[in-house]
């Protein structure tokens, strides 16, 4: 094959990969979602059971290259536990896509029904459509990681490597549901927020409708249902990544100071040097949660100093008090199976411990590198 056929069948690979996330789709014309299809469903579900068969093949292959780490047995250890935590993603995402695409079916449903009655009407109130860039570039670091390492993998398949394609289905699988896993939560993420700016502005210019506590409250209650949906996924990944990136810091510094080293016998550790758009698509997608909370504190503000334009007005200052009660409800930060939040503080949290545990693994071996 041409190499221009590799990146085609690539490009088409990580398009199916993409369609097969979820069966759900969307009609934003008609602010509704389209009519379930049986051949997407079918296509879906045997995509990601392909997974789940793959991954016994591909596991054996992995544990094997503990015989790296033979002068070094924490990063040996390190490496088993990266490889389980990247297994249980891969199973994870995929017992749970069913009850996911269930979950976020209602919920979609109820959003797009809050849009259409009330947000609608209010189209000549600005709202905040600042994030989307950056879901465009994580769209871009999706596509722009995952193609390479599709060709790779395709190159090796009809090559007959199936050592090296047994080798690189774990780490794609685990990047492919790094990257859509937090793409999908900050699009929906963005969704809320632009949302939430249509009342916030609403509250400034103090344009108090008789409906807005309940939309407040909905859509509150929306945030924190989404959270609450994509928490154990986002728990995993964040642990995943914690412990790849400090492997992959390890390997990199032996790399460095052991010249002789062959960097493509730890391909199965971190792909390519494109690994960079992980932690790249990472700080876009914290900066996307952190931007999310602070508009949400932002508006909280509106209302400690919210002055009604007529201290008579009973509706409106009822509306107030009821929005002040639902804020008292829920948290603006976007917390993680009630462990931690995701924002700048746990991003800084992570790089710590990530920095910590690889000068750990690099102590251990300094004194039989040196």
């Amino acid at each position: 094959m041409k190499r221009w056929q590799y990146w085609l069948l690539a490009i088409l690979n990580n398009y199916s990969v993409i369609v097969s996330s979820t069966v759900l789709r969307l009609d934003l014309k008609k602010r509704q979602l389209k009519k379930e299809s049986f051949w997407i469903s079918l296509y879906v579900t045997l995509s990601t059971l392909s997974l789940v068969v793959a991954l016994p093949l591909a596991i054996p292959s992995n544990f094997a290259h503990g015989q790296l780490y033979e002068t070094n047995v924490v990063a040996k250890y390190a490496n088993f536990i990266l490889l389980a935590v990247r297994s249980v993603i891969i199973i994870t995402y995929v017992l749970t896509r069913s009850y996911r695409d269930k979950c976020l079916r209602e919920w979609l449903e109820c959003l797009m029904a809050i849009h259409t009655a009330y947000l609608d009407r209010c189209k000549d109130i600005p709202k905040d459509i600042r994030c989307r860039k950056w879901i465009y570039c994580n769209c871009a670091l999706t596509w722009i990681h995952c193609l390479p390492l599709t060709v790779e993998m395709l190159e090796a398949q009809l090559n007959r490597r199936y050592d090296r394609l047994a080798d690189m289905f774990l780490v794609c699988g685990m990047i492919s549901v790094h990257h859509i896993n937090m793409l999908h939560h900050a699009l929906l993420l963005c969704y809320i927020q632009e949302c939430l700016s249509i009342v916030k502005q609403q509250l400034r210019e103090n344009l108090v409708d008789p409906k807005l506590s309940l939309i407040y409250f909905q859509l509150r209650n929306l945030y924190r249902q989404l959270n609450e949906l994509y928490g154990p996924m986002i728990l995993w990944i964040q642990i995943g990544l914690i412990l790849s990136n400090s492997m992959v810091g390890y390997i990199g510094f032996r790399m460095l100071l052991i010249s002789s080293k062959n960097s493509g016998q730890y391909g199965y550790l971190f792909g390519n040097s494109l690994y960079l758009c992980v932690l790249a698509h990472m700080y876009i997608y914290f900066n996307i949660c952190n931007w999310v909370e602070a508009m949400i504190s932002e508006l909280d503000i509106i209302l400690y100093g919210y002055k009604p334009r007529d201290i008579s007005e009973a509706e409106e200052i009822q509306e107030i008090e009821k929005i002040v009660f639902s804020r008292s409800l829920f948290t603006p930060a976007i917390r993680i199976c009630g462990m931690f939040d995701i924002n700048f503080k746990t991003l800084f949290s992570i790089v710590s411990q990530t920095i910590l545990y690889t000068i750990l693994l690099m102590q251990v071996d300094y004194g039989k590198i040196k």
